[in-house]
């Protein structure tokens, strides 16, 4: 929801919602394992559809929530 919140009051696109609300307050807090995709890196994931509701969580890549 807040994800959705963000990009209704600033028009922000996902891209840049997704980023403000992920790898910029992971590089504020100096969680350098946390905020990106790629090789290394934690694996806390959240697979959206298309109206931007959480269909599957990963944490440290083991999925912990599965939409029925």
């Amino acid at each position: 929801q807040a994800l959705r919140n963000f990009m209704k009051f600033t028009g922000a696109p996902i891209e840049d919602a997704s980023k403000a609300m992920t790898k910029n307050p992971a590089d504020l807090f100096e969680m350098h394992d946390r905020g990106h995709v790629a090789v290394g890196m934690r694996g806390d994931l959240v697979l959206l559809d298309q109206k931007l509701e959480v269909v599957r969580t990963y944490v440290g890549g083991r999925n912990v929530y599965s939409r029925t």
